[in-house]
């Protein structure tokens, strides 16, 4: 497994010092298996849904202590100069049949932190589900496809 970029160590690493530990989701977690494949434009979190509804302002104020600026609400996207990050709710793997329960998602340690992630096989199942999607099929569809390609023969 490869360890994560020094971005995301950051990242999660002030996050974590926040008692936060989201779940890395997307490319930057295929990275974990892969190694660094592409140029990443920015890095999924997974976190509660409560971050996201009922504590969604002191979610937002925290990530301001900590340098990022809200970009897009509705897309739960923050930015400062050495990242940007977008949330979702970690519910989406067991709606979406990511996983059948969250007591799958993986730990993995980096840099003396816990990086929790999902399994190659649940990426692979996270891909093959957002190309569902009509605006990823249209947009993304070769390369999710060829990310699916990559973990399956990792």
């Amino acid at each position: 497994m490869y360890a994560p970029s020094n971005e995301v160590i950051t990242v999660l690493g002030e996050l974590q010092a926040q008692n936060i530990y989201p779940i890395l989701y997307g490319s930057v977690a295929v990275s974990l298996y892969l190694g660094p494949f592409k140029v990443f434009s920015d890095i999924d979190l997974l976190v509660p849904e409560a971050y996201l509804e009922d504590d969604w302002e002191s979610f937002q104020t925290l990530l301001n202590e900590i340098g990022f600026q809200l970009t897009d609400e509705h897309e739960h996207e923050f930015l400062r100069a050495d990242a940007q990050l977008n949330f979702a709710s970690d519910s989406i793997l067991v709606r979406d049949g990511i996983v059948s329960s969250l007591d799958e998602v993986v730990s993995v340690t980096a840099a003396s932190l816990t990086v929790r992630t999902l399994s190659r096989e649940a990426l692979i199942r996270a891909y093959e589900y957002s190309m569902q999607d009509g605006y990823r099929k249209d947009q993304r569809g070769k390369n999710d496809q060829m990310i699916i390609d990559l973990l399956r023969a990792a």
